[in-house]
């Protein structure tokens, strides 16, 4: 498992997590999710993205990571 923080501001956490599905050998889950640290449950998590994906498609991802970065 990947995690790492995308934004953060004093109230507000934005985190990426990738993990491979365990019962799908090859494919593994992308998370995006928020918290916001000023709300009523400073602790709950929001889901903004979820998407699965093989390890074909993830390379493909971070190849265009890759080439936008060149820019």
């Amino acid at each position: 498992m990947t995690t790492c923080t995308l934004a953060q501001t004093d109230n507000y956490i934005e985190t990426l997590t990738i993990h491979p599905v365990v019962a799908l050998p090859g494919s593994f889950e992308i998370l995006i999710h928020s918290q916001l640290l000023s709300a009523r449950d400073p602790s709950a998590l929001r889901v903004v993205h979820r998407v699965m994906v093989t390890g074909f498609e993830l390379t493909k991802m971070r190849d265009a990571i890759d080439q936008c970065l060149k820019i």
